[in-house]
Protein backbone atom coordinates (compact mmCIF):
# COMPACT_ATOMS: atom_id res chain seq x y z
CA UNK A 1 0.00 0.00 0.00
CA UNK A 2 1.06 3.58 -0.86
CA UNK A 3 0.86 6.78 0.91
CA UNK A 4 0.27 8.08 -2.37
CA UNK A 5 -2.71 11.34 -2.57
CA UNK A 6 -4.86 12.77 -4.95
CA UNK A 7 -3.21 15.46 -6.34
CA UNK A 8 -5.08 18.75 -7.14
CA UNK A 9 -3.68 20.18 -10.96
CA UNK A 10 -3.64 24.12 -10.95
CA UNK A 11 -3.06 25.04 -14.86
CA UNK A 12 -2.15 23.42 -17.65
CA UNK A 13 1.50 22.91 -17.59
CA UNK A 14 0.64 20.40 -14.67
CA UNK A 15 -2.11 18.80 -16.87
CA UNK A 16 0.46 18.19 -19.53
CA UNK A 17 2.81 16.83 -17.17
CA UNK A 18 0.22 14.54 -15.51
CA UNK A 19 -1.18 13.13 -18.71
CA UNK A 20 2.33 12.74 -20.35
CA UNK A 21 2.62 10.13 -17.43
CA UNK A 22 5.27 12.17 -15.72
CA UNK A 23 6.96 11.53 -13.97
CA UNK A 24 6.51 7.99 -15.17
CA UNK A 25 3.75 6.21 -17.14
CA UNK A 26 1.23 4.72 -14.58
CA UNK A 27 -2.25 5.32 -15.74
CA UNK A 28 -3.63 8.84 -14.67
CA UNK A 29 -7.09 9.03 -13.13
CA UNK A 30 -8.41 12.47 -13.65
CA UNK A 31 -11.45 13.56 -11.67
CA UNK A 32 -12.93 16.45 -13.23
CA UNK A 33 -14.58 18.19 -9.47
CA UNK A 34 -17.04 21.17 -9.34
CA UNK A 35 -16.71 22.26 -5.98
CA UNK A 36 -18.79 25.48 -7.17
CA UNK A 37 -21.50 23.91 -9.08
CA UNK A 38 -21.61 20.41 -7.33
CA UNK A 39 -20.23 20.34 -4.02
CA UNK A 40 -21.98 17.42 -2.49
CA UNK A 41 -21.65 15.30 -4.99
CA UNK A 42 -17.54 15.79 -5.47
CA UNK A 43 -17.05 15.91 -1.82
CA UNK A 44 -19.01 12.70 -1.53
CA UNK A 45 -16.65 10.63 -3.32
CA UNK A 46 -13.50 12.20 -1.82
CA UNK A 47 -12.88 9.66 0.93
CA UNK A 48 -13.20 7.00 -1.63
CA UNK A 49 -11.10 8.13 -4.04
CA UNK A 50 -8.52 8.72 -1.34
CA UNK A 51 -8.22 5.32 -0.84
CA UNK A 52 -8.10 4.21 -4.12
CA UNK A 53 -5.03 6.10 -4.41
CA UNK A 54 -3.52 4.75 -1.12
CA UNK A 55 -4.46 1.18 -2.95
CA UNK A 56 -3.21 1.83 -6.47
CA UNK A 57 -0.50 4.98 -6.00
CA UNK A 58 2.21 2.61 -7.04
CA UNK A 59 0.49 1.99 -10.39
CA UNK A 60 -1.83 4.90 -10.51
CA UNK A 61 -1.11 8.62 -10.56
CA UNK A 62 -4.54 10.04 -9.11
CA UNK A 63 -5.39 14.16 -9.97
CA UNK A 64 -8.42 16.31 -9.40
CA UNK A 65 -9.28 19.26 -11.70
CA UNK A 66 -11.44 21.73 -10.98
CA UNK A 67 -14.12 21.88 -13.92
CA UNK A 68 -15.73 25.00 -12.61
CA UNK A 69 -12.74 27.55 -12.97
CA UNK A 70 -8.94 26.48 -14.33
CA UNK A 71 -10.42 23.54 -16.26
CA UNK A 72 -13.70 24.64 -17.42
CA UNK A 73 -12.72 24.74 -21.33
CA UNK A 74 -10.72 21.78 -21.09
CA UNK A 75 -13.76 20.18 -19.66
CA UNK A 76 -15.68 21.54 -22.12
CA UNK A 77 -13.69 19.94 -24.74
CA UNK A 78 -13.23 16.72 -23.34
CA UNK A 79 -17.51 16.71 -22.85
CA UNK A 80 -17.32 16.34 -19.48
CA UNK A 81 -21.29 16.56 -18.53
CA UNK A 82 -21.64 15.82 -15.23
CA UNK A 83 -19.53 16.09 -11.99
CA UNK A 84 -17.67 14.67 -11.09
CA UNK A 85 -16.07 12.59 -13.88
CA UNK A 86 -13.28 10.37 -13.98
CA UNK A 87 -11.05 9.68 -16.65
CA UNK A 88 -8.70 7.04 -16.85
CA UNK A 89 -5.76 7.75 -18.88
CA UNK A 90 -2.92 5.75 -19.82
CA UNK A 91 -0.49 6.58 -23.01
CA UNK A 92 -2.09 9.56 -23.52
CA UNK A 93 -5.29 7.74 -24.20
CA UNK A 94 -8.75 7.66 -22.46
CA UNK A 95 -9.24 4.24 -21.58
CA UNK A 96 -12.28 4.69 -19.63
CA UNK A 97 -14.91 7.46 -18.41
CA UNK A 98 -16.89 6.83 -15.40
CA UNK A 99 -19.42 10.16 -14.66
CA UNK A 100 -21.16 10.28 -11.47
CA UNK A 101 -20.69 8.32 -8.33
CA UNK A 102 -19.90 5.55 -9.31
CA UNK A 103 -17.81 3.91 -6.69
CA UNK A 104 -17.68 0.36 -8.00
CA UNK A 105 -17.69 0.96 -11.49
CA UNK A 106 -14.31 3.13 -10.70
CA UNK A 107 -12.40 0.54 -8.76
CA UNK A 108 -12.91 -2.21 -11.18
CA UNK A 109 -12.27 0.32 -14.19
CA UNK A 110 -8.87 1.16 -12.65
CA UNK A 111 -8.48 -2.84 -11.74
CA UNK A 112 -9.24 -3.66 -15.21
CA UNK A 113 -6.50 -1.20 -16.81
CA UNK A 114 -3.99 -1.70 -14.48
CA UNK A 115 -4.37 -5.94 -14.40
CA UNK A 116 -5.48 -6.66 -17.94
Amino acid sequence: MSSAVVKPLNNYNEFRQAIEGYPNKKLVVLEFVGPNTYPWTCNHMKPFVETLARDHGDKVNFYELDADTTFKNLAMQLKVEALPTFLLVKDKNVKKRIVGTQKEELKQSIDDVVNP
